[in-house]
């Protein structure tokens, strides 16, 4: 199957630009196409896309038509602009449930004016595959399409969950990324009663900063008045207050059983908290695997039993760089059917949207193997990595350390880490979470050691200090948030804290909110 995936993406773009200068059309097996064409990355793409976005061009990279843009990694370092094509944008996602009543939590910027000079829009591919979902399927969601396109992620969440909770039909919730879904799990705890007595009138509270035209409309749809909702809703958040809301979403809606969200890789650290809300009795599940490169890469093979594995999607053809390897340009890379289980690696892809042999930075667990190939979990952005004095700090190893605390607090826990510039001997961890430890230093050390081979030898042989935890203020993220919203053409939904951190905007924003803590709790 391998080589009939490859052989359709090389005939199909043999015409193009770049398909001319590697010839496409003279590569017959897979042996070929790796002796010919090296490993990528973006840059090898990046004056081909520079021509796309000013000028219109086209048949460049892919035979397919560009249409927008997405913005890649702007969050977590350098923004790189993503050719999307209508294909990619309609295949991003897998196809709902039909039978589903889904509760989507995002928002739809108002803001289209991202433009490049070729008038492209710019637009996270997340964002930009929901919507398109949203419109194909409209009667499995609840709410109307305008309580997305609002002000602010603060107020389409409000609107949201306004209708959400009007509806006692709903069976899954849905949103891009875990962070949301606790945002929006934030603004029911703290505004519940103010969200009841909207129900209970008809209307939207003035406090919520809704355009006029836009109010009047949403107030139509919601159906006018209903009280006996709001009392129903009353009884029952009044008790979940009592109970510190613990397992509460339940209760609200008694037939979900999914909450439908990306929560692979170093999103899992959100799961513990999520679970303190909804109970055993909901599962967690990442809807997909995807990048912007190649839209889907995964999708899940057991959604219910466990919360990232992924089975391969076979519209790509994939290679596998072995983690020892990865710090090669051109390592030889392995066939689906050569990799092992348990180990992991760089994935690298090839793809109908003008991506070949492409080296995006994501590394993944091989879990075992099916079927249709190896089944998968979203490790990480490998690449994210600091240097201290001759070790290499790799951002999975670093989030599997934290996941050793994680799993011991239901509060929520963020983190960065960057080198603590007064020694230079040392990791600094700054980590936001209302349930502190005086001595979690020593704690994630050792659990960094058991994680992390040459991290352990190097603090045995006292090449580098045991690192420091620094706790910061709550509310500490959301002002990075913030300033990297004013950075980026990304919004704010679509924002992820980058957890290595070397800029020196960032580090001033964590050192302003560092806090001491008392000597008085422990592990």
């Amino acid at each position: 199957m391998a080589n009939a995936v490859l052989s359709q993406i090389l005939s199909t773009n043999q015409e193009t630009e770049i398909g001319k200068k590697w010839n496409f059309k003279g590569i017959s097996t897979i042996d070929e196409f790796r002796k010919t064409i090296p490993l990528t990355t973006y840059d090898d793409y990046k004056p081909y896309i520079d021509r796309i976005a000013e000028s219109g061009e086209q048949n460049l990279i892919t035979e397919d038509t560009v249409i927008q843009f997405a913005p890649s990694s702007g969050t977590t370092g350098k923004m790189k602009l993503i050719p999307v094509t209508r294909t990619t944008l309609e295949k991003a996602l897998p196809v709902p449930n039909t039978r589903s009543r889904i509760l989507l939590l995002m928002s739809v910027p108002i803001d289209q004016s991202y433009m490049t000079p070729s008038k492209m829009p710019i637009q996270a591919m997340s964002v930009g595959a929901m919507w398109h979902q949203f419109e194909t399927y409209p009667n499995i969601y609840v709410g109307p399409k305008e309580a997305y396109n609002l002000e602010s992620l603060p107020v389409a969440l409000y609107v949201q969950l306004l209708f959400g909770l009007k509806d006692t039909t709903v069976n899954v919730i849905k949103s891009i990324f875990i962070p949301v879904v606790l945002t929006a799990i934030v603004e029911l705890k703290t505004k519940w009663r103010q969200i009841i007595n909207d129900i209970r009138l008809g209307k939207i509270n003035t406090n919520i900063p809704v355009a006029p035209e836009k109010r009047d409309a949403l107030e139509k749809l919601l159906g006018g008045p209903d009280p006996a909702r709001a009392d129903a809703l009353q009884t029952i958040l009044q008790q979940a207050e009592e109970l510190n809301f613990k397992d509460f979403i339940p209760t609200l809606w008694p037939n979900v059983k999914l909450i439908n969200c990306l929560c692979s890789g170093n999103l899992e650290c959100f799961i513990p908290t999520l679970k303190y809300y909804i109970g055993s009795s909901v599962h967690v599940s990442s809807f997909v695997y995807a990048c912007s490169e190649a839209g889907t890469i995964g999708t899940p093979a057991k959604p219910l039993e466990q919360t990232s594995l992924f089975q391969l999607v076979p519209q790509h053809f994939y290679e596998f760089i072995p983690l020892a390897e990865t710090s090669q340009d051109q390592p030889l890379t392995l066939l689906a059917s050569e990799v092992e289980k348990g180990r992991i690696y760089e994935i690298v892809m090839t793809t109908h949207t003008g991506f070949y042999r492409y080296r995006n930075g994501d590394y993944i667990k091989v879990i075992e193997q099916g079927d249709n190939g190896p089944l998968i979990d979203f490790y990480g952005r490998g690449k994210m990595t600091l240097y201290l004095r001759e070790h290499i700090l790799y951002e999975v190893n670093i989030e599997q350390a934290i996941t050793s605390f994680t799993s011991t607090t239901s509060s929520r826990v963020d983190y960065i880490v960057s080198i603590d510039d007064s020694t230079y001997s040392r990791y600094k961890i700054w980590i936001e979470c209302s349930d502190v430890r005086d001595n979690l230093d020593t704690f994630l050390d050792k659990s960094l050691q058991n994680v992390d081979e040459t991290y352990k030898y190097d603090r045995q042989h006292d090449k580098i200090e045991q690192l420091k935890v620094v706790w910061l203020k709550i509310g500490t993220f959301s002002k990075i948030l913030e300033f990297m919203n004013c950075k980026t053409y990304v919004v704010e939904a679509q924002l992820k804290i980058p957890r290595i951190v070397l800029q020196n905007e960032i580090l001033l924003i964590l050192e302003q909110n560092s806090i001491c803590i008392p000597s008085n709790t422990t592990l």
